[in-house]
């Protein structure tokens, strides 16, 4: 890494162009070792690198330079493009679970520090130097979080502006992926993903991410519905499934949404999915706007079940008439106690609200038989390819 970060050092001074450094930093590393062994860590450290490299041009350069550190290198990068790349690092190392040995799965985070390189930062040891106490702050200030060296922790700008039109509702696009009936492997219906326009913008987190962080979530979520509502009629889908926050529906009228999909004019039958695992406080706060929904013909499905902290409590009040699974207890959950224990006690539990019950996250012919073998009868997962 030494020695292309001098090439690229010179190139850029040749060039005139700049270049932003990235460390990564992975919390609580030393406490994953003694929890689950140096393989654990070592199964995670392969994995970060792997998640990593996945989001880098072939122009850019990463490196392992300590225990639980990665140097990220983005040549002819200007400061508010590092700063993007260090959110979607951020977003792509804690968004999923990390599988280890013996089927046992954790969250992992990590603090990055972004430094603009100057002449100055040209060798290994400065920049070093230069962004460490960029990392300390991040620590400091409840981890998993970006920090600009030189800068007051969120100080620095996104460059932003919401009045963009790539995020429009006309060039937000969507993907589907279908829902099963397990028996005959007919397609139910399909749910449909948001994509973004090229750029910052493309994947959901870092689409969400900012739109929060500008207090705006609800308009592009709406936007967003009203993307994935078109998308249903130009693929003349019948059932389709649709994602909205929790917040959006609470502070949106019942009526707006309806106008909404009623604009599709799709003779589609509409399903609302909610995640349990961003339901925060006392669900009933929705229960009103749930059955608004109902009443209007709009099946809605609580998301994610099981990764939250209050799903028995959600799905009584609002009564969906669809409980998805989350995936971390179907992908792998033969032979793992805790997930097949799980799997088995929420099949009676659909059955007594008389909801249906759709098994996310099967990837493999070993969990599609097993999610079979304890009575659920409809699935979704890359076992059937993924969302297009």
């Amino acid at each position: 890494i030494e020695e292309r970060l001098h090439v690229e050092s010179q190139r850029s001074k040749r060039q005139s162009t700049s270049m932003v450094a990235l460390l990564v930093d992975l919390d609580d590393f030393k406490k994953l070792n003694d929890n689950f062994g140096y393989s654990g860590g070592d199964a995670v450290l392969v994995e970060v690198a792997r998640r990593i490299r996945a989001l880098l041009r072939e122009v850019d350069h990463v490196s392992r330079i300590g225990g639980d550190e990665f140097l990220v290198l983005l040549p002819d990068t200007r400061r508010s493009e590092g700063v993007l790349m260090a959110e979607r690092l951020r977003t792509t190392i804690s968004i999923r679970r990390f599988m280890l040995p013996k089927r046992t799965d954790v969250i992992v985070t990590a603090s990055i520090g972004a430094l603009h390189l100057t002449e100055a930062q040209a060798d290994l040891d400065a920049i070093l130097r230069f962004i460490h106490p960029a990392i300390a702050l991040s620590k400091a200030s409840g981890k998993n979080r970006i920090v600009v060296a030189g800068e007051r922790l969120d100080s620095a700008p996104l460059p932003v502006q919401f009045n963009d039109p790539s995020l429009s509702s006309e060039n937000l696009w969507a993907v589907a992926h279908p829902i099963m009936r397990l028996l005959d492997g007919d397609a139910l219906g399909h749910e449909l993903l948001i994509r973004g326009s090229l750029g910052p913008f493309q994947l959901p987190p870092d689409l969400y991410k900012l739109a929060l962080e500008h207090r705006i979530l609800s308009m592009i979520d709406l936007r967003c519905l009203q993307a994935c509502s078109r998308a249903a009629v130009t693929r003349e889908l019948k059932v389709c499934h649709l994602n909205l926050f929790p917040t959006t529906i609470k502070n949106t009228k019942v009526k707006q949404i309806l106008a909404i999909l009623e604009q599709a004019d799709s003779a589609a039958t509409w399903c609302i999915e909610i995640s349990e695992n961003l339901l925060v406080g006392d669900p009933s706060v929705l229960q009103h706007h749930v059955q608004k929904l109902q009443e209007a013909g709009v099946l809605v499905a609580i998301d994610h079940v099981g990764r939250g902290r209050s799903s028995l409590e959600a799905l009584i009040m609002l009564k969906p008439d669809i409980i998805k699974i989350d995936g971390r207890y179907v992908t792998g959950a033969h032979g793992d106690i805790i997930k097949e224990t799980s799997l088995r006690r929420l099949v009676p539990v659909a059955k007594a609200l008389g909801a249906r019950l759709i098994a996310e996250g099967i990837e493999t012919e070993e969990d599609f038989e097993f999610v079979k073998s304890v009575g659920i009868t409809e699935g979704q997962g890359y076992f059937w390819g993924q969302p297009a």
